[in-house]
C-alpha cells in the first residue's frame, strides 16, 4: 500500500468517526427543533468527506 492510499485511508477514518459522532447530535436536534431548524453540517460535510476520500482512495 503506497503512501497516497495510506493517507486517503486515514481521512475516510476521520470522517467516519466524524459521521458517528454527528449523527446523535443531529438526532437530538430533530428532536428538540424540528426537520428544518438542525445544522446538518455536522453530518454532512464528513459525509462528503468520506465520500471524497473513498474516490481518491480508489484512484490512487
Amino acid at each position: 500500500m503506497n503512501t497516497r492510499k495510506k493517507i486517503w485511508l486515514t481521512v475516510a477514518i476521520f470522517a467516519a468517526l466524524a459521521l458517528l459522532t454527528g449523527l446523535p447530535e443531529v438526532a437530538r436536534g430533530i428532536a428538540a427543533r424540528g426537520v428544518w431548524a438542525v445544522n446538518y453540517g455536522r453530518v454532512g460535510f464528513p459525509l462528503l468527506l468520506l465520500l471524497w476520500a473513498g474516490v481518491m482512495y480508489r484512484r490512487s
